[in-house]
């Protein structure tokens, strides 16, 4: 994806080119446990842990070629004839950031599986 001046996201190599992101899987865990308190009332414990294996798995790749918050690095297509197509590099070559108008986490892992949770609770049931 390409920014263009007018800040619209364009798609130049078309959708899912870039691929996919690695399989996501998750190991959960939850344990409990019943303690038999004065008459009927009880005591839970709870132990539940997210993300086990603490597995941080890519879930998203950089998809911006030029650097989006950056009017200097975008798009101009105003004098572009887009029915004759048009070369993206080049035209990011020639915007006012030239060489440094491409973003240097383009195609790189962005965000990632939150790591290893845990939570404990305590329930009084009456």
């Amino acid at each position: 994806m390409v920014q263009s001046v007018n800040r619209i996201p364009i798609f130049v190599d078309g959708r899912g080119s870039l691929g996919r992101t690695p399989f996501l899987s998750q190991t959960d865990l939850l344990v409990s446990h019943e303690l038999k308190m004065l008459s009927d009332k009880k005591l839970r414990l709870e132990l539940n842990v997210l993300n086990v294996f603490n597995q941080k798995t890519a879930r998203h790749i950089f998809d911006t070629v030029n650097r989006p918050r950056r009017r200097s690095s975008a798009m101009n297509l105003q004098h572009t004839d887009l029915s004759q197509g048009y070369d993206y590099n080049a035209l990011l070559d020639a915007s006012p950031d030239a060489a440094n108008a491409r973003d240097p986490r383009y195609l790189m892992d962005d965000l990632f599986n939150p790591g290893l949770q845990a939570r404990v609770a305590a329930k009084f049931v009456f």
